[in-house]
Order: C-alpha cells, then sequence, then structure tokens
C-alpha cells in the first residue's frame, strides 16, 4: 500500500512538473509572439515613414484622407469654441470691453458688419 501511495505521489509530481514545463513555453511562446508583432510594427512604420519621406524629398505633397474621427473632432471643437464665447459674452466687463472694441476699430467694424450681413440674407 505503501508503495502504491508513493508511486501516486510520484505521478502526482511528474504531471505537475509537466504542467508547469507546458505553461512555461507557452509563455515563452506567447512572448516570442508579442516581440514579433512589435518588432513587425516597428519595422512596417520606419518602411512607411521612409517611403513617406523619400516622396517628400521628391517633391510630393502628402495629402490623408479625412475619417469620420477627424470630422466629428473638428464638429466638437467649433461647438466648445461657441458655447466658450456664448458664456464669456454674458459676463457684462467682456461684453462692454466687446462692443467698445468694435465702436472704436473701423476695420474690426466692418469685418464684423460684412460677416453679420452673409448672414442676414
Amino acid at each position: 500500500m505503501r508503495i502504491y501511495e508513493e508511486k501516486l505521489k510520484h505521478d502526482e509530481q511528474i504531471q505537475q512538473q509537466y504542467k508547469q514545463a507546458q505553461q512555461q513555453a507557452e509563455a515563452q511562446l506567447k512572448y516570442e509572439r508579442e516581440y514579433n508583432q512589435k518588432m513587425n510594427n516597428a519595422v512596417n512604420k520606419a518602411y512607411h515613414d521612409a517611403y513617406i519621406q523619400d516622396l517628400k524629398n521628391r517633391g510630393y505633397k502628402i495629402r490623408y484622407k479625412k475619417t469620420f474621427k477627424d470630422y466629428l473632432t473638428g464638429f466638437i471643437s467649433i461647438i466648445a469654441i461657441i458655447i466658450i464665447f456664448y458664456l464669456l459674452w454674458h459676463i457684462p466687463s467682456i461684453r462692454n470691453f466687446f462692443i467698445n472694441l468694435y465702436e472704436e476699430n473701423e476695420i474690426l467694424r466692418t469685418i464684423v458688419d460684412v460677416f453679420l450681413s452673409m448672414f442676414k440674407k
């Protein structure tokens, strides 16, 4: 009976060692895959950057197609600026400053009048 129990313990130890070795091998493979992926990404980026630089050196203009994210960012920026100016306009001292600036500066008054006349039609 004792020999049988020792054999079972020995078999369990061998199984645990095998599982540990297998887990270490899987972790090593995962690390190697991640490393290779990072290296491939770095090589591709370097190639892309060199290609773009070569085109620029030859006199080409590089244009990128705008994505939805670009348009959304621009739209949100415009809305934020409008909100900020709206809030600033409701502060009496700032409103008086802009009104005085408009009344005293001929060039600014002309620009504002032209701009407002475009929206009145």
